[in-house]
């Protein structure tokens, strides 16, 4: 009975929560590859863990903060080649969500070519 109950209390803990983590977009998803980039990861329940560690490939963001219930915000590494990144999030209690391809690292010329043609779509000069 003892057992029963104490299966009973862990799944209500840490098996019931309303706002289990869970992560659903990023963006930007574009970046330059020198880094520093503000970049929103959307979700839920980022309030519930002390820390993140986020990594884009195998490099560390620079800064990881919780933002809300539902948004953290990182600065994007520097790396040293441009192109497609898995993005890991990883909860202090090791809980990791990973989103492949989640974001992708360009070089400067890349980014300003970027901006030209999303303002020549909007008819800016």
């Amino acid at each position: 009975m003892r057992v029963l109950l104490s299966i009973l209390v862990l799944i209500a803990v840490f098996g019931c929560s309303e706002h289990e983590l869970s992560v659903k977009k990023i963006s930007p998803t574009l970046g330059v590859s020198r880094g520093g980039e503000k970049v929103s990861i959307y979700g839920s329940g980022f309030d519930q863990a002390s820390m993140f560690t986020v990594y884009f490939g195998n490099a560390r963001a620079k800064y990881a903060a919780i933002a809300g219930p539902d948004r953290l915000w990182v600065q994007t590494p520097a790396v040293n080649r441009p192109g497609k990144v898995d993005v890991r999030v990883i909860a202090g209690d090791g809980t990791e969500f990973l989103m492949q391809d989640g974001f992708e690292f360009v070089t400067k010329n890349e980014m300003a070519e970027c901006v030209n043609i999303s303002r020549a779509l909007k008819g800016w000069q």
